[in-house]
């Protein structure tokens, strides 16, 4: 496990910020931090995709993603990101072999 230094790149940071700061600058921010201190993820992680999550119906998007990964328990016997995963794949192969 890596630590990382930079205090931006910081989950915890993210989460700290007020609703009416640019959250997609620092969601963007964040992870050229990590990519800084993880060389084999560099030039990897997204980074301007976060400008396209809020809408004119709902410009709290990010602040509201944040806060949803927040509930997710540190101490869960099982890669509840890998559940997630193997369910929407399921999903959409399910969809799509029902599309012919």
């Amino acid at each position: 496990m890596w630590l990382l230094s930079s205090k931006k790149a910081r989950y915890q940071y993210l989460l700290d910020l007020p609703e009416s700061d640019n959250l997609a600058d620092a969601v963007k921010q964040a992870m050229i931090e990590i990519e800084k201190y993880t060389a084999e993820l560099e030039d990897t992680l997204p980074k301007d995709i976060y400008y396209s999550v809020n809408s004119e119906d709902d410009p709290l998007v990010h602040s509201k993603l944040l806060r949803n990964f927040k509930d997710i328990p540190a101490d869960v016997q099982l890669d509840i990101f890998g559940e997630i995963y193997e369910y929407f794949l399921g999903k959409f192969a399910l969809a799509e072999g029902q599309g012919g």
